[in-house]
């Protein structure tokens, strides 16, 4: 049975005991809502505008329709056509150049396969190296796809904008910090093959130098 309907001590209008203002239960905020309500209008749980359960409004995702915002991601960017046909031909090269990339380091590992056969030097580092090689850039392909994938849905599909987007940013951040330690790691070996290359020659020039003394 509901509660009777007296004047309260709470808000303007005609409400139970404690009640808010409009037409509510008691403890209830203004309009028409159930007991423990919240704010004012038809609303759910926790405050916001809608029809809704106990507890005041509960926002639809984003702030939409009836009831307040939130902290929701965003289900709909409203991107213009220039925009989504930019953002799918930026989809289509990334993967164009995953693609590229991995064709790239498996013709390197066969030709330098194959000038290691022709030869007749050994061939085991150079498929080593091969198959490292074609495993890093598989993995970057990879995450190219992934993150082109991401990009295409955001032009296809309403409901998750904001989550693809970054989701596909995520994946890019991956893909130029993998890049970076690698070049990374490039510029030291290259150093360190220089540093190695001078000590050796100094070494062998002072020998040279020495045994030309001596004579």
């Amino acid at each position: 049975m509901s509660p009777p309907q007296q004047w309260g001590g709470g808000g303007g209008g005609f409400g139970p005991p404690q009640g808010g203002g409009g037409f509510g239960p008691p403890q209830g905020g203004g309009g028409f809502g159930p007991p423990g309500g919240g704010g004012g209008g038809f609303g759910p749980p926790g405050g916001g505008g809608g029809f809704g359960p106990p507890g005041g409004g509960t926002p639809p995702p984003g702030g939409g329709g009836y009831g307040g915002g939130g902290d929701a991601p965003l289900t709909r960017i409203p991107f213009t056509p220039e925009d989504e046909k930019n953002i799918q031909q930026t989809a289509l090269f990334m993967k164009i150049a995953g693609g590229l990339a991995i064709l790239g380091s498996l013709f390197s590992m066969v030709g330098s396969i194959g000038v290691g056969l022709y030869r007749q030097m050994p061939i085991g580092a150079n498929v080593c190296v091969g198959v490292i090689g074609l495993g890093v850039q598989a993995l970057l392909a990879v995450l190219l796809f992934m993150a082109a994938s991401a990009f295409e849905k955001i032009t296809t599909s309403d409901g998750q904008d904001q989550q693809l987007l970054a989701d596909g940013l995520g994946k890019l951040r991956v893909y130029f910090l993998v890049k970076a330690v690698l070049w990374v790691l490039g510029i030291v070996l290259c150093c360190c093959g220089f540093v190695l290359v001078m000590t050796m020659g100094a070494a062998i020039f002072a020998a040279l130098g020495a045994s030309l003394a001596n004579q």
